[in-house]
C-alpha cells in the first residue's frame, strides 16, 4: 500500500507508461496495474482529485465499496477461541462465514487480517530508567555449585542477579537457597555493593518476596520489613509478564555467560572460596565497555547513579522470623518457641505478635512493638521485665536477697552496703525480714534521706534495721510529713496526758530536816 501514490502518479503519467513498464518499476504484478487503471476509468477520477492524497486514503477510495459491504472480524474474540484445544483459524473463518454468508470475508483476507492483527500485539515498551528510582531483582536458572571437600559431591547454589535501571551496574552472588533467609541475606549484600538504595526495588513473584501474587500481591512479611528499613518501595512484577523486568532477565543472561563457563572450569571448596571468585568477575563485567556506546557500567553508575541513591541505614538490617499471633494470658507471659516473655500487663487478653530475630525478640500489638528482650534458649523458662508489671507483683518479686540488693544500689553507695551487711549471714535468707523493712522505710522517706539515714547509722557502727528507723527519725522529725503528724497516718499526734497527781495521804515529802511529814 505504501507504493500506491506512485502507481496512482504514474498511471496519469504523460506520456503515458505502459502497464507492464509500471508493475517492473514498482515491482507489483501487471493485474494490479490493470485493476487500479479500471477503477480511475469507471469511477472518473482525474489527477487534480488524487495528487495530496495519502496511500491509506487511496487505498480507501479505490476500496471503500469491500470495506463497507464486508463484515470486519472480531480479533481479540478469535485470540479467546484459538486457545481451545484443537482449535484452527479456518475452523473460526467456518463460524464466521456460517453466520454472516455473504457479508463475510474470503479465507485469504480473513487470514491476512488476522496476521496484521496479531503483528500488533506483544509490542515492546521502551523504558526510560530515571538514575537512582528502581533495581531489579532476580536468581538465575542456572546454578553453579562448588564440592564438599568430604564427599566430594556438588552442592549447587543460587545465583543471585540485581541491576540498577538507569546505569545498568549489576551486583551477583551466590547463597545457599532461595529461602527467606537467603534471599533477604542477598538483598543486603546487594545494598551494601551499591552503597545505597533506589526508590524501588523490582522482584519476581517468587515465593520468597510475595505470599500471594495477583493483582494485589501480598508481600512477604519479613521482605516487607527489610524493604521499609532500606526505605525503598517494593514493587513486584507482574505475574507471567516477564519484560516488566526485562532489564535484570539480560542481566541474568549478561551474568550466566560472563560467569558460568569460568566457573564450571575451577573447583572450589566452599561458597566463600566460590562468591571471591564471583566478586572478580563482577569486577570485570562492569568495567568491561559497552558495544554501542562509549563507557562501561562502573563509570556510568559513578556518573550519573551513585548520587542518586538514598544513603544507607547506620546499622545492617537483623532478619527476624515472625510467629503465628496469639492472646496474652493472665500471667501476661506469651510463649515464644518454648520460652515465656513478658508483656505489659495491659495488654492481657489483646493479640500481640512475636518477632525473633538470633539475638532479641520483640512482642508487637497492632504494629507497635510493645516488649523486647534478650532471646532465651532456655525451653520452660520465663523472661520478665518489672516494668511489665502491676505494682503488687512487682513489690512481691523485689522482696528476695537479690532484689532488695538491686534497690539499694539504686538508691545509693551507703544504703547498699547497709543492706549488703543483712545479707551477710551464713544463710542469706535470714536477712530478708529486716531488709524487707528497710525496704518499706522508702514509704516514708526519700532516697536522699534514706542515703543520708545509711551514711550516718555507719559511721556510728550501726547495722540493724530499727538503729537506721531510730536514725531517720532522729535526723528527719518528721519523715515525709508536717512537725506533729504520725508518719504512717498522717495525722496530728496524740499528746501524752499529764501525770495524775497522787492524793495528799499517799504522798511523801522531804522536809529540809529529813524527817517524815
Amino acid at each position: 500500500m505504501n507504493k500506491l501514490p506512485d502507481l496512482i502518479r504514474l498511471l496519469f503519467t504523460r506520456p503515458r507508461l505502459t502497464h507492464r513498464a509500471i508493475a517492473a518499476s514498482l515491482q507489483k504484478s501487471r493485474r494490479t496495474v490493470d485493476r487500479y487503471h479500471r477503477e480511475i476509468r469507471l469511477r472518473g477520477y482525474r489527477w487534480e482529485q488524487l495528487k495530496g492524497l495519502t496511500a491509506k486514503q487511496l487505498h480507501s477510495k479505490f476500496n471503500r465499496q469491500w470495506a463497507i459491504s464486508k463484515v470486519r472480524p472480531d480479533f481479540p474474540a478469535i485470540d479467546a477461541v484459538l486457545q481451545k484445544r484443537g482449535m484452527t483459524l479456518y475452523a473460526v473463518w467456518s463460524d464466521y462465514r456460517s453466520r454472516h454468508k455473504s457479508k463475510a470475508l474470503g479465507y485469504a483476507q480473513y487470514a491476512a487480517l488476522y496476521r496484521g492483527h496479531r503483528k500488533t500485539q506483544g509490542l515492546a515498551m521502551r523504558r526510560v530508567h530515571v538514575p537512582g528510582q528502581e533495581v531489579l531483582v532476580d536468581f538465575s536458572g542456572k546454578r553453579p555449585f562448588y564440592t564438599d571437600r568430604g564427599t566430594g559431591r556438588e552442592v549447587p547454589v543460587e545465583l543471585f542477579v540485581a541491576v540498577l535501571g538507569a546505569s545498568n551496574y549489576v551486583f551477583a552472588t551466590c547463597v545457599p537457597s532461595q529461602s527467606v533467609p537467603d534471599w533477604i541475606d542477598a538483598h543486603t549484600r546487594m545494598a551494601e555493593f551499591f552503597g545505597g538504595m533506589p526508590a524501588c526495588v523490582v522482584p519476581d513473584n517468587l515465593r520468597s518476596a510475595v505470599s500471594k501474587s495477583g493483582r494485589e500481591p501480598v508481600l512477604q512479611r519479613t521482605y516487607e520489613d527489610w524493604c521499609r528499613f532500606y526505605h525503598t518501595a517494593p514493587l513486584p512484577a507482574r505475574a507471567g509478564r516477564p519484560r516488566d523486568k526485562g532489564a535484570v532477565e539480560g542481566a541474568v543472561l549478561l551474568v550466566q555467560r560472563a560467569m558460568l563457563p569460568t566457573l564450571d572450569r575451577q573447583t572450589f571448596f566452599s561458597l566463600d572460596d566460590l562468591n571471591a571468585e564471583v566478586a572478580r568477575l563482577l569486577h570485570e563485567l562492569n568495567e568491561r565497555p559497552f558495544q554501542k556506546r562509549p563507557g562501561c557500567r562502573r563509570e556510568l553508575f559513578e556518573r550519573i547513579e551513585k548520587t542518586a541513591l538514598q544513603p544507607l541505614p547506620p546499622t545492617r538490617f537483623t532478619y527476624g522470623q515472625w510467629m503465628a499471633r496469639q492472646v496474652v494470658p493472665k500471667d501476661y507471659h506469651v510463649a515464644v518457641l518454648g520460652h515465656h516473655y513478658s508483656v505489659p500487663h495491659e495488654l492481657v487478653g489483646r493479640r500481640v505478635e512475636a518477632r525473633v530475630s538470633p539475638a532479641t525478640v520483640e512482642i508487637h500489638c497492632e504494629g507497635e512493638c510493645v516488649a523486647e528482650h534478650a532471646r532465651s534458649q532456655v525451653r520452660g523458662g520465663a523472661t520478665t521485665l518489672p516494668a511489665h508489671q502491676p505494682e503488687a507483683h512487682r513489690a512481691e518479686a523485689e522482696r528476695t536477697p537479690e532484689g532488695l540488693l538491686a534497690w539499694a544500689a539504686e538508691v545509693g553507695p551507703n544504703l547498699k552496703r547497709y543492706m549488703e551487711y543483712q545479707f551477710s549471714r551464713p544463710n542469706k535468707f535470714e536477712g530478708l525480714p529486716a531488709g524487707t523493712v528497710i525496704r518499706d522505710l522508702a514509704k516514708h522517706y526519700t532516697a536522699e534521706q534514706l542515703e543520708a539515714g545509711a551514711k550516718h547509722a555507719l559511721a556510728l557502727h550501726l547495722r540493724s534495721a530499727t538503729d537506721l528507723r531510730h536514725q531517720l527519725k532522729a535526723l528527719n522529725e518528721s519523715p515525709a510529713a508536717p512537725a506533729g503528724t504520725h508518719p504512717k497516718r498522717g495525722g496530728k499526734r496524740r499528746k501524752h496526758a499529764e501525770p495524775m497527781a497522787l492524793p495528799a495521804k499517799g504522798r511523801r515529802s522531804v522536809r529540809g530536816d529529813g524527817g517524815a511529814a
